[in-house]
């Protein structure tokens, strides 16, 4: 006898994998000021079980994390690029103002605040001329 039943549908049918899936899903929180990027990883993340926030600003972060626990944040790859260069930056300028332990009577001056007259004469001739008249 044939019934009216629709047919069974393999997604209506709970796989065992789905039934050891715990209750709730992880959580990401995606930071990122391209709209495009926030919508394509949370489109991506979605897709594999994941519960997903996105924010495009760090504040915004900030206040979400205030409130909510996330498993994992997502932050704008061009934000670490960019704190990465500053502090490669600054540390190669601190290496070559300060570092110069090669030339003799720099850490002297630096910590004493205090050079000699040829140390003077031969780093900074300008300054040794106008400090003490005398030509180099």
């Amino acid at each position: 006898m044939p019934t009216n039943s629709p047919p069974l549908d393999d997604a209506a049918i709970p796989s065992a994998a789905a039934a050891e899936e715990p209750a709730t899903a992880p959580s990401v929180l995606i930071v990122d000021d391209e709209e495009g990027i926030r919508n394509f990883l949370s489109r991506s993340l979605e897709r594999r079980g994941w519960r997903v926030t996105t924010t495009g600003s760090a504040e915004d972060a900030a206040l979400h994390l205030e409130r909510h626990c996330v498993d994992l944040i997502i932050l704008d790859i061009a934000l670490l690029v960019h704190a990465t260069s500053a502090v490669v930056l600054i540390s190669s300028i601190i290496v070559h103002v300060y570092a110069a332990l090669w030339v003799q009577g720099t850490i002297r001056a630096m910590v004493e605040g205090v050079v000699t007259h040829g140390w003077a004469r031969k780093h900074h001739p300008r300054w040794y001329r106008e400090t003490t008249g005398k030509k180099v």
